[in-house]
Formats: C-alpha cells, structure tokens, sequence
C-alpha cells in the first residue's frame, strides 16, 4: 500500500464527517451549514410596512418605492419600517404626499397612509389581496 493511502482515507473521513455534523447536530456556521432558513416550516404570513394612495371613491393602491424616497423596494419598506419604528410615521406620510402631489402616474391619489398590513401570502398569491391586519400609522391629504 502506498505511503500515501492512510492519509487520503484519513482526510476523506474527516470531511465526511464534517458535512455530516451539522445535519446530526442541528447546527448552523462557516464554513458548513444547514441551511436553517430553509430546513424549518415558515408562517404564512407576510408583514408589510408600506406607504398607500387612495383616490376620491376609496380605492387604495401601494406606492411606489419612488415616492418613499427611493427607488428601491427593499430600501423603501425599510424606511416606512424605521420611520413607524421611530415615531415619525407622519412625517413620513408628508413627505410622500408631497410627492405624490407632483406625480402624474399617482394623480387621482388624494390621500396617503403609512400602514402595517398582514396578509397571507398563500392567499395573496391565489388572488386574495385582502389583509388579515391593517395598522394605520399615519394619514394625510394630498395638495394639489
């Protein structure tokens, strides 16, 4: 046998029974993981801060991360999160409106309100946009 066989058999069985270990042992880290994002059940639910447009007869429609101030959308659920978080909901809530009041996609939008809504993402994606939670943080008109 050659001289280097032991050690190829000892290294194989060490990173065998380094891949293996996390899944034994239920735990995460670097460089091995077990992906515990994905190996437990989640919720159906889905928690969404966002800022809404409603028109003269009522109809709500989310705006656009553009009109938080950004034109990303993580970035702007973000900053609806950080800004009910921090008691300035209705600060916020002005300062889209004002620029809402400048958009023409958003025209018939004559009130604004940063909320927390909960929906069931199962349900939401089957068609049902309905919220099982609605928290109104802030309201406020929009001038034209």
């Amino acid at each position: 046998m050659a001289a280097w066989r032991p050690w190829a058999v000892a290294l194989a069985v060490v990173s065998t029974a380094a891949i293996v270990w996390p899944a034994v042992h239920d735990e995460d880290g670097f460089p091995l993981s077990n992906y515990p994002m994905f190996s437990h059940p989640k919720g159906t639910t889905a928690k969404i801060y966002h800022a809404v447009g409603f028109t003269s007869d009522g109809r709500g429609m989310p705006l656009s991360p553009e009109m938080v101030g950004t034109d990303e959308i993580m970035q702007a659920y973000q900053s609806v999160k950080l800004s009910i978080h921090g008691g300035r909901a209705r600060a916020l809530c002005e300062a889209v409106a004002g620029r809402v009041s400048t958009s023409p996609t958003f025209s018939e939008v004559v009130r604004v309100e940063v909320r927390v809504d909960v929906f069931d993402a199962v349900r939401y994606w089957e068609g049902d946009r309905s919220t099982d939670r609605s928290s109104i943080l802030a309201k406020c008109g929009v001038s034209r």
